[in-house]
């Protein structure tokens, strides 16, 4: 498999989704979904784009492939966890309310879902691997 170029629309895309994330921190929000998935995007963002930018138009084995896609995801799944949490206790510092927005039993709650995040994230990783393997085979070119 040949690893992709990235090019001025995945640029943006890494602008747009830093920016929402500083707009989150600014709302009164409470809610875990959205803090979720901004830091699932996050974190796919920070651990994908050097890789891109490192491999791009390189020539990877089919095993080569998976490693690094399972190990990705791993990776993908435990920052996520760490990233909730440290964005949690940057919200509850910013805001400083009385009442924090997010109490530290929540923050400790989602660091104690770390090594289950990494061993989904390795499953998901896996299988994306695999599939992307089905899809696009040994060549690169989609069959």
């Amino acid at each position: 498999m040949t690893i992709p170029h990235t090019n001025i629309g995945w640029r943006m895309f890494l602008l747009a989704s830093g920016a929402s994330l500083f707009i989150w921190l600014m709302l009164e929000d409470t809610q875990l979904l959205p803090l979720l998935m901004l830091c699932l995007l996050a974190a796919v963002l920070f651990l994908l784009n050097p890789v891109l930018r490192r491999f791009a138009g390189i020539k990877t084995s089919p095993i080569l492939f998976l490693a690094s896609a399972t190990m990705l995801g791993g990776l993908i799944g435990a920052g996520t966890a760490l990233l909730a949490a440290l964005m949690m206790f940057l919200k509850t510092a910013w805001h400083s309310h009385i009442f924090p927005d997010y109490p530290v039993p929540m923050m400790i709650a989602m660091l104690e879902r770390l090594p289950i995040w990494a061993l989904v994230g390795l499953a998901l990783g896996a299988s994306f691997g695999l599939f992307s393997h089905a899809i696009y085979g040994v060549s690169g070119a989609r069959t």
